[in-house]
């Protein structure tokens, strides 16, 4: 969660810089691809959520979505959704 949350954490120190533009509804995707054992989302959530409400996050990014491997999480400041990716079938 601390690694997730230091790289939306620059990504939302990048948009404050000259030549970025925000457009009101931005999203963010960060695809967690750490070589550590798989993240836990029910557990790793709270922690996460916590390191966000300090960063003024949602005031650059209305929407984040972290990828990984068959996992989505969906946060906005209200909610966190989980989805389950599928693969598309081999043909």
């Amino acid at each position: 969660a601390e690694a997730i949350a230091h790289f939306i954490k620059r990504k939302v120190e990048n948009s404050r810089k000259s030549g970025y533009s925000l457009y009101g509804d931005d999203r963010l995707v960060i695809y967690d691809n750490w070589h550590a054992p798989v993240l836990n989302h029910q557990e790793a959530l709270p922690h996460l959520r916590g390191h966000l409400e300090h960063g003024n996050v949602w005031s650059a990014f209305k929407r984040i979505y972290v990828v990984n491997g068959r996992k989505l999480l969906e946060l906005t400041q209200e909610e966190s959704i989980h989805h389950l990716v599928r693969r598309p079938r081999e043909v």
